[in-house]
């Protein structure tokens, strides 16, 4: 019978050594996750808004088509209320 390459003291300390080092790239991908998360939620250097007048302008009629719409939308349904039902024209 051929004698084990390796003893047993031997096949321990290997498996103890991949087993850490399997925890300790787990560990760093972790962190990276981790950085990359909290740089994306805004904890790092955030680059100064770009506001400019077309933006504004814009952003206003956007506004002002809603608040017309609403308008619209009120003026056109009428409920008329009478003593037994109501109805809506």
């Amino acid at each position: 019978m051929a004698e084990p390459v390796l003893t047993p003291a031997q096949r321990r300390t290997i498996t103890w050594g991949i087993i850490l080092l399997s925890l300790a790239i787990a560990a760093a991908g972790g962190l990276t996750l981790l950085r990359r998360a909290v740089s994306g939620l805004g904890m790092g250097a955030r680059a100064e808004p770009l506001v400019s007048q077309q933006i504004v302008v814009e952003r206003l009629r956007a506004v002002a088509k809603l608040v017309a719409s609403e308008m619209t939308l009120r003026d056109v349904v009428t409920y008329e209320q009478t003593q037994f039902r109501s109805t809506k024209r």
